[in-house]
């Protein structure tokens, strides 16, 4: 149900909005517990669909092989690896996957710190780390970007590097310099 979903505002929301569905005819079962050990995404496989998009992102998009469905029939779950938890597999932290998900199953560590609250407002950008100049789109609340995704753009065509997808936390950094530094006469670098 919607009150209890861990990302409202997904694509997977929006579609049962769209066709005007409110009920679901199966029951409410909680999943397995949420796994929150890697630093950058969190793993909430009760409002997974088994639609296999973060497997087919991480193994055909970014050839890493790391996502997996295992298990079989009801029992059937994804995993990574060989059925460890998040943090602890082989992951590189893409974050492709979380692009990927249309539920909210796969989510970036920041929303789910901020509550899931969706961006005010989505700002279209380049990635400010390397010189190879990938297409952003940043979601932006009250002036924090709250996550990133990848824009098609001949560098990255969608895709992102962990700088570019979990990096930009350093925008807000209470420590960032926002004026220029310029020595002084009284204050020589010796």
């Amino acid at each position: 149900e919607r009150d209890i979903a861990h990302d409202p505002g997904s694509q997977f929301w929006q579609w049962a909005d769209r066709l005007g569905l409110r009920d679901s005819r199966y029951p409410n079962e909680r999943g397995p517990a949420a796994d929150t050990t890697h630093p950058a995404m969190a793993v909430f496989l009760d409002a997974c669909i088994h639609c296999n998009l973060c497997v087919r992102a991480c193994r055909e998009v970014q050839v890493n092989d790391v996502i997996g469905m295992a298990y079989r029939g009801s029992h059937s779950k994804v995993v990574f690896d060989f059925d460890q938890p998040m943090g602890e597999s082989t992951c590189v932290a893409c974050g492709e996957c979380v692009q990927a998900c249309p539920t909210g199953a796969l989510l970036e560590r920041s929303l789910v710190d901020a509550g899931a609250r969706p961006a005010a407002e989505s700002v279209d950008t380049v990635c400010p780390y390397c010189g190879v100049g990938c297409q952003i789109r940043c979601h932006v609340d009250d002036g924090h970007v709250i996550s990133v995704d990848g824009r098609d753009g001949p560098a990255n065509q969608n895709r992102l590097c962990v700088k570019g997808r979990f990096g930009l936390d350093y925008v807000n950094h209470p420590q960032r310099l926002t004026v220029p530094l310029i020595r002084r006469d009284d204050a020589p670098k010796a």
